[in-house]
């Protein structure tokens, strides 16, 4: 019995490990998006350790980390500014909804689609980037058609993040230690669900989309 409890290949201290690295992963993504600039590659960073963590492959999580924060750093950081301006249009978007009364239903309905449809590439274009090679455009390209294909993954991951921010808001403030790195941990064991269908032989290049 008190062999198993301290097993560390047991189920419980994988779990226990993997939770520590997600603490680490949100401590390191912290530090590296001080200067703002630099979230998409330390966004890419975070998600290239976590799919790793979510595979069960090994590896030394802050290593790893400077690793591809150093190889994803231009192409990450294309992708995050593109991925900016299109959250401040949002933003635009919904001061004017707050402003005015609304407009009605249907340009409230497009903003929340809206809303929807960044949250989801966004969850999947700096997953994509740390997985694959491809250009900025064919990455969003990517992340956009696997958002409707896979609709049900890609709900899945807004819940995951919603439950979070649910629990630290209202239960479990602590959980702020975790942060983005346990969102993005949680998350890739979706992800990799969906890049399996993508990877028939375990190569880097992901097949055109079509």
């Amino acid at each position: 019995m008190f062999s198993e409890i301290f097993n560390y290949d047991n189920g419980f201290w994988r779990f226990m490990g993997k939770l520590w690295d997600a603490l680490v992963l949100n401590i390191l993504w912290m530090v590296c998006c001080v200067p703002l600039v630099t979230v998409g590659a330390a966004t890419t960073a975070v998600y290239y350790v976590a799919l790793k963590l979510a595979r069960d492959e090994e590896g030394y999580v802050i290593s790893s980390f400077f690793k591809s924060f150093k190889e994803n750093f231009k192409q990450a950081t294309a992708l995050w500014l593109v991925l900016a301006a299109g959250a401040a249009a949002l933003a635009v978007d919904c001061r004017f909804l707050l402003a005015g009364d609304g407009g009605g239903v249907l340009p409230l309905a497009l903003f929340f689609l809206a809303l929807f449809l960044y949250l989801s590439v966004f969850n999947y274009a700096f997953a994509l980037q740390a997985r694959f090679y491809n250009s900025v455009g064919r990455t969003l390209l990517n992340a956009l058609l696997m958002t409707v294909r896979h609709l049900p993954y890609t709900a899945l991951m807004l819940i995951i993040e919603g439950t979070v921010f649910y629990l630290f808001f209202n239960y479990i403030p602590v959980i702020a230690v975790w942060g983005f790195g346990l969102v993005a941990l949680l998350n890739s064991f979706v992800l990799n669900r969906v890049f399996s269908n993508y990877i028939p032989d375990e190569n880097k290049t992901l097949p055109e989309e079509g």
